[in-house]
């Protein structure tokens, strides 16, 4: 997926919202080295991680995946980079790599943990990397940094870390796949909701425990307007309400959530990413934004209904 001018923009500035608020009482701010990325998430931050994780035809290995910018598959679900590899380059680091990568065994510029369909409760999509997966690999990492580096410097880097999120986007896929015949009530998504909270709160803690302090968040995209979504769903217009009000739903109790998980755990910085409006208006205002083609192609995989799509911008600028 290229990004558009707009888009990048909105994305490293959540990226320099962190790293200056850590860095803005440092008198050599400048020539400081720019802070390691950690990165959790699913298919629209996987670096990789698939094509290693062991499930049959699940890695992005076809065109058009990179073909814009790699010129050949690399393992990222999009055309060219995802907004990980973007934030990195424009900090002067190297792409993240995926953690499960061969050879991979440097982590002082941070690891891409995130694979696709991962979603954050643990029971759905057992196959995948879910969040608590990643977040033990994280866990595994820290002593080999040690090694690497000294605990003194490792401690200093895991502090002055960004954690970037994308996550629970498939939680809610699933969600609807469990229940094509049935009503989902208010009830049950209020009760979804406070699930997948409570347990991204417990991986936020995991890491603030051993020193992480920033972490940057990607909300939950227009759900309702997925080619996939409306495919399962029988959907013939642009965007299904109901999914599209539940992402709604998530993304403002997580905007109050935040806020109060600052006020539980002194010297939290967090930044949260709108990629929901961003998308949504390139999806619903496209000729504002280029050319929008929709390139729609299905893999179905070991787990039901589990679909990528494909979406290229082609920018004006």
């Amino acid at each position: 997926m290229m990004l558009t001018t707009h888009s990048l923009l909105l994305s490293i500035l959540l990226y320099i919202s962190l790293h200056t608020a850590a860095t803005a009482t440092a008198t050599a701010a400048v020539s400081d080295n720019p802070p390691p990325l950690f990165i959790f998430g699913d298919s629209l931050y996987d670096g990789g991680m698939t094509l290693y994780n062991g499930i049959a035809g699940a890695g992005a290995e076809f065109w058009p995946y990179g073909e814009t910018f790699f010129k050949k598959p690399v393992g990222r679900y999009c055309d060219g980079r995802v907004i990980p590899d973007f934030l990195a380059q424009y900090a002067g680091l190297p792409f993240p790599e995926p953690y499960l990568k061969p050879g991979v065994n440097d982590y002082k510029n941070g690891i891409n943990f995130a694979s696709a369909g991962a979603c954050v409760l643990t029971q759905l999509r057992p196959a995948t990397i879910n969040l608590k997966r990643q977040i033990n690999y994280f866990l595994k990492i820290i002593p080999k940094l040690k090694e690497q580096v000294g605990e003194e410097e490792a401690n200093r880097l895991l502090s002055k870390a960004v954690y970037l999120f994308n996550i629970a986007g498939n939680d809610y896929v699933t969600l609807f796949q469990k229940n094509l015949k049935k009503i989902i009530s208010p009830s049950q998504k209020k009760l979804f909701l406070n699930q997948i909270l409570g347990n991204i709160t417990i991986h936020i803690k995991t890491i603030y425990d051993i020193g992480g302090r920033k972490f940057a968040f990607q909300n939950v995209g227009p759900l309702g307007c997925m080619p996939s979504m409306k495919y399962m769903l029988r959907f013939k217009g642009t965007c299904k309400k109901e999914p599209q009000d539940v992402a709604k739903m998530h993304n403002v109790a997580f905007v109050a959530h935040a806020k109060t998980l600052q006020n539980q755990f002194p010297g939290l910085l967090y930044s949260i990413y709108d990629f929901y409006s961003s998308l949504s208006s390139r999806v619903l205002y496209g000729h504002n934004f280029g050319t929008l083609y929709f390139i729609y192609r299905l893999f179905i995989f070991k787990l039901p209904l589990f679909y990528f799509s494909f979406i290229r911008i082609l920018d004006k600028v």
